[in-house]
């Protein structure tokens, strides 16, 4: 039989092995949320971009060929 100091220091290990584990995955979501709310943003920002641009183009052609576009 191991001595039980050997068997605790084992436990002991294990265990905090166990809570880096876990807090890596919590790290890890919580990144990848950051990440899809970053990317939302990004898309929701280039289809107002778009949509702006789309407003400005008739308004930018009559500018400066004085016709309507």
């Amino acid at each position: 039989m191991y001595p039980d100091y050997l068997i605790e220091m084992s436990r002991a290990s294990l265990q905090s092995a166990l809570q880096a584990s876990t807090l890596n995955m919590q790290l890890a979501q919580a990144l990848l949320d950051m990440s899809m709310r970053l990317m939302r943003v990004a898309i929701e920002n280039q289809l107002g971009i778009m949509h702006n641009a789309r407003q400005r183009v008739p308004v930018l052609v009559e500018q400066h060929t004085g016709m309507a576009a």
